[in-house]
């Protein structure tokens, strides 16, 4: 009788994503989802909005908590659904839903809404402007994204 040894499992290959492939926004992912829906976290009355694509829209990907649940799945039509509602939004539309006491009565991470040293909305709508180019960039591509908060 012969025993063969078995090469052993390779693992899975790994590629760093290229250049622009994803983004971080920092901790700036609560403010900007409570700006464009003005809820900390999913509707109370549980409707869907592609707004919502920070912290509750798209499909959970299986049950591994990463931080803040499981990463979630959006299709390239869910994309593309974002990108539409966030197209002709700027800074000028949420300006006025900045209100630091409501962030802060929201509890609304990371909690320097009302540091009068720190230009808050400022960084919001620069990490707002970042998400949004990625965002057009991605349905002009026809990609799906997946989306996760550690």
């Amino acid at each position: 009788r012969r025993l063969l040894q078995k090469a052993p499992l390779m693992p899975p290959s790994f590629d760093p994503p290229q250049d622009g492939a994803e983004i971080d926004v920092d901790k700036a992912w609560h403010g900007i989802h409570f700006l464009l829906t003005g809820n900390s976290w999913a509707a109370a009355d549980g409707t869907v909005n592609p707004l919502g694509a920070l912290v509750s829209y798209g499909t959970e990907i299986g049950d591994v908590d990463v931080g803040y649940g499981p990463a979630r799945f959006l299709s390239s039509d869910q994309v593309a659904a974002l990108a539409a509602v966030l197209a002709p939004i700027n800074k000028k539309d949420i300006e006025p839903r900045f209100i630091a006491a409501d962030l802060v009565a929201a509890e609304i991470y990371p909690m320097i809404w009302e540091d009068p040293d720190d230009d808050a909305f400022g960084y919001l709508v620069s990490y707002f402007e970042e998400l949004k180019s990625f965002v057009l960039k991605a349905k002009q591509e026809g990609k799906a994204l997946i989306v996760y908060i550690n």
